[in-house]
């Protein structure tokens, strides 16, 4: 892909970022395990989908967005997976997304799709 991954601090209020000029993904430094490999699955999909930056089009912005968490919920669970983390921790999103090492954001993406 061609694709370098760096730890610099990206914009303020966000962990992550896509360049697709540099085609870099610059992540923060000290993310925990399962924000990271969140946040690596998501600007990899914006990689993958051809994504680039038009901050005048926040529509379309928020749809690239839920698209790329869309994406890497797929990369990153299985219906077995998710079965088994929700039937751990019923009444708590939280607990299962930390079972799945993944963010509330991907788990609840992912839940989205299935409806």
């Amino acid at each position: 892909m061609g694709i370098r991954i760096i730890d610099a601090q990206p914009p303020a209020g966000t962990l992550a970022l896509w360049d697709e000029q540099t085609r870099t993904i610059i992540t923060a430094p000290g993310l925990l395990y399962r924000q990271r490999r969140c946040v690596l699955a998501h600007e990899l999909a914006h990689a993958t989908q051809g994504d680039t930056h038009s901050p005048l089009d926040t529509i379309a912005a928020l749809k690239r967005e839920r698209r790329a968490d869309q994406i890497a919920a797929e990369w990153l669970l299985t219906p077995d997976a998710v079965a088994t983390a929700l039937a751990i921790a019923p009444d708590s999103l939280s607990a299962a997304a930390a079972e799945l090492e993944v963010t509330d954001r991907i788990l609840e993406a992912w839940l989205r799709a299935q409806k």
